[in-house]
């Protein structure tokens, strides 16, 4: 969690807020460079490491043991525009993450087995959770889901020709803990004791396959959840006394998500359709009341977060590769996707200016892989762009005149990233 000196908690003290709903950058944009590349489809491919995301039945085309190592950026333009007010570039910046993963296949009970990890490590902190307040405007899924570690184990195995399975878990973390602000002589300062603690989910895949020519699969992602709860004691500022406040919350959250896919090979190409569906209005309330109600007086002025009101979305993809061999010992594959990702924030009428809106989510990519009698290496990079929907939010009647979101407020913006990535077969 990023701490921004002691002010922030106590502003948070008195005003009713919400903390993003955020979840991982695979959920946003994927856990490598080839399911970047294919705008988040890629459940019926032979995806390496990243299959553990993406569909652990998926791990058994794996042929190999295999290293693999990556690197990506993604940076943001966004604008805002208020009323009749001039447009403003929403402050971001870029963000960079380092991506790791490995398959290893062996041997039980006479069957083949294939273990997989992808992981994906954004640069400066292991979680991070924004608490701003309830009207400062803010893109909680495009920016925020994409600030917390991702661990992604699975195991795949293919009993029968036509047909594999694979289970695997998700990891995030948790944080806990204690802060104290002390006064001293000449300055305030902040003491932070915390721990942080795994969270787990688990994710199950099925694959279908229908000769050479066509695959079916369907991918079950349970919730993911990982709060932060720091308990900040009584504060005295000499002037100002502070009650105990509890920073508790929801730092990163992704709903319930399935996904089916179908892929059709013609010659050297291959199409994939798909759709995944995601339960968003499981949302939590993001950020509880900071204040409790002593005892004797139940009805004090401790307000509570609103419920984020999220609704389910469905989104749509379609991708296509295409297979060439550059020599005798080199193959390529050229890569490309299309996504249509519907926002699940409703129009933002209230207090609160939670900005977003639906995504055209491209990916174009190339994959060169390595073989006998050149060193046994894959290079995959991947190129994708997101453009937000221009969206205009306005408010009701009765929202104050001086809320950052009034009357109206227009959003939109596009999104660029990266990605690269180097594996080794052993």
């Amino acid at each position: 969690m990023s701490w921004r000196g002691a002010v922030a908690p106590v502003v948070l003290a008195t005003l009713a807020s919400s903390a993003p709903a955020a979840a991982t950058t695979a959920t946003v944009l994927g856990i490598g460079p080839t399911t970047r590349s294919l705008a988040g489809a890629g459940a019926t491919q032979a995806l390496g490491y990243e299959a553990a995301f993406q569909n652990p039945a998926g791990l058994v085309l794996a042929p190999a043991t295999s290293l693999s190592a990556g690197y990506s950026l993604t940076n943001t333009w966004l604008y805002t525009q208020r009323g009749s007010q001039p447009e403003r570039r929403f402050d971001t910046k870029p963000l960079g993450a380092t991506e790791l993963g490995f398959t290893l296949p062996f041997e039980l009970l006479q069957r083949r087995f294939v273990l997989g990890f992808a992981g994906s490590s954004p640069g400066g902190s292991v979680a991070e959770a924004d608490l701003p307040l309830a009207e400062a405007p803010q893109f909680p899924l495009l920016l925020s889901r994409q600030r917390a570690v991702d661990f992604d184990l699975g195991l795949g195995v293919r009993p029968l020709q036509f047909l594999a399975f694979g289970l695997g878990v998700r990891a995030l973390s948790t944080l806990s803990g204690t802060a104290q602000v002390e006064r001293g002589p000449q300055m305030t300062s902040t003491r932070v004791s915390d721990t942080l603690a795994p969270v787990l989910a688990p994710i199950a895949g099925v694959s279908a396959f229908f000769g050479s020519r066509a695959t079916l699969a369907l991918v079950a992602r349970a919730p993911l959840r990982a709060d932060f709860d720091i308990r900040l004691g009584a504060v005295d500022l000499g002037a100002t006394q502070l009650p105990p406040l509890n920073l508790t919350g929801v730092a990163h959250y992704d709903p319930l998500a399935i996904q089916a896919e179908y892929a059709q090979r013609l010659g050297q190409l291959e199409a994939m359709f798909g759709a995944v569906y995601q339960r968003f209005r499981a949302a939590p309330t993001l950020l509880p009341r900071t204040v409790s109600c002593p005892t004797e007086r139940a009805d004090c002025l401790a307000l509570t977060a609103a419920s984020p009101q999220f609704h389910d979305t469905f989104d749509l993809h379609v991708a296509a590769t295409f297979s060439l061999a550059v020599t005798r010992s080199a193959n390529a594959k050229l890569r490309a996707g299309y996504a249509f990702v519907p926002s699940p924030i409703p129009e933002q009428a209230g207090s609160e200016n939670l900005l977003d809106g639906a995504r055209h989510h491209l990916g174009l990519g190339y994959g060169l892989t390595l073989g006998d009698p050149l060193p046994p290496l894959g290079l995959d990079c991947a190129l994708t762009f997101d453009q937000l929907v221009a969206r205009t939010n306005r408010k009701h009647a009765e929202v104050a005149a001086d809320n950052l979101g009034s009357p109206t407020l227009r959003a939109r913006g596009h999104l660029l990233g990266l990605s690269l990535g180097l594996t080794v077969r052993l």
